[in-house]
């Protein structure tokens, strides 16, 4: 009974694709593609294999599960250990590239034997090249910037998880309270700590990296800092482009 029932749905999805003249992606290049990018471009791919057969609710379906459980494995990227998520994600994308290939791997198979068409890899693959370089970009643009900062006479300080906000907010109120900060000359700036080490960023013109007096500048800077913000403990100033990417680091 249970391969008669197989049989008949594998005759109506064969009589739909006859209808459609569209192939299916051969469920095997999932785990390529989840290996080269993820295993959302295969899951795209799995999804509209089913909307291909005809079967619109299930590809619907399989799409909202398979962006969720993208967004939740991203979410994760933020708390949990790097070492450890790297190898979570490298878990998930051959697990879910398996699972989705034995899935439906007969339905495939019955698809060719039926006469039906394979689907090209050349414009899923060019696809997922593309869309890789765009986040690969964005992420390597905002890297150094973090997601916590506060406004000081409009301009900009912010701060890593490493700083509390109370360090935080005594560097923007001296620098305020210094003319460092005002509302005619608007600016970013950074502070970091790695270990006993405040890092302060400061976002300066590339030409001007070599300049004696600012370095002497800087490294007063850096005694003042130290002293008068945070309690003698060792600064460091990172001189940086507009995105914060490091040029230069001034130690004292």
């Amino acid at each position: 009974m249970e391969n008669t029932n197989e049989s008949m749905r594998f005759k109506g999805e064969k009589e739909i694709i006859q209808s459609t003249g569209k192939g299916l992606w051969n469920p095997k290049g999932f785990l390529i593609l989840s290996i080269l990018f993820s295993f959302l471009p295969a899951a795209v791919l799995y999804s509209l294999n089913y909307g291909r057969l005809g079967l619109s609710k299930k590809r619907n379906i399989s799409l909202v599960v398979s962006f969720v459980f993208f967004i939740v494995m991203i979410s994760m990227v933020f708390v949990i250990n790097q070492g450890i998520m790297k190898s979570i994600i490298y878990g998930v994308n051959i697990g879910v590239a398996i699972y989705m290939n034995n899935n439906q791997a007969k339905i495939f198979e019955n698809h060719i034997k039926n006469g039906g068409k394979k689907a090209s890899y050349i414009v899923p693959t060019l696809a997922s090249i593309v869309i890789s370089a765009v986040i690969l970009s964005l992420a390597f643009y905002s890297i150094n910037i973090p997601d916590q900062k506060l406004i000081f006479k409009g301009n900009e300080l912010y701060y890593t998880d490493r700083v509390s906000k109370q360090d935080a907010e005594n560097l923007g109120n001296y620098l305020s309270e210094q003319g460092f900060f005002n509302e005619n000359r608007k600016t970013s700036v950074k502070i970091d700590k790695l270990s006993n080490t405040y890092k302060f960023s400061l976002i300066i013109d590339k030409n001007h990296l070599e300049d004696k007096e600012l370095e002497q500048s800087v490294k007063d800077m850096i005694n003042i800092l130290s002293k008068n913000v945070f309690n003698s403990n060792k600064v460091d100033i990172v001189l940086c482009d507009d995105v914060f990417k490091p040029l230069k680091t001034i130690s004292k």
